[in-house]
């Protein structure tokens, strides 16, 4: 479900913006939250009921089991600026991941 590692993706930018101070993505990745979270509610609501399912699973593994552990884990053994790199390196992997994936369909 593209929605769900979309809103992760934006998810960490948001807790590496909040980390920096950074006034510029701060708004952006709040608006990027709040529109696939309407994305995800819309799909949900008119999803068949497996793939409704699939997908609340998804985003309760993904953005709320992994997002959560990476943030702990972050804010409890990481210090300073080692913490801010390690956020903003995982943030660029997932947002890389969410562009790169439907070039995949070229491939096959």
């Amino acid at each position: 479900m593209p929605y769900v590692v979309a809103l992760l993706s934006a998810m960490l930018w948001l807790y590496y913006a909040l980390l920096s101070i950074d006034v510029l993505l701060l708004p952006i990745n709040t608006i990027a939250c709040v529109v696939e979270s309407v994305y995800l509610a819309i799909y949900l609501t008119y999803a068949p009921k497996p793939a409704m399912a699939f997908t609340v699973k998804l985003l309760c593994t993904m953005n709320m089991g992994l997002f959560g552990a990476m943030v702990a884990f972050l804010q409890f053994y990481v210090d300073g600026q080692r913490r801010v790199s390690i956020a903003g390196g995982v943030g660029a992997a997932f947002a890389l991941a969410v562009f790169v994936a439907p070039l995949t369909i070229i491939v096959s």
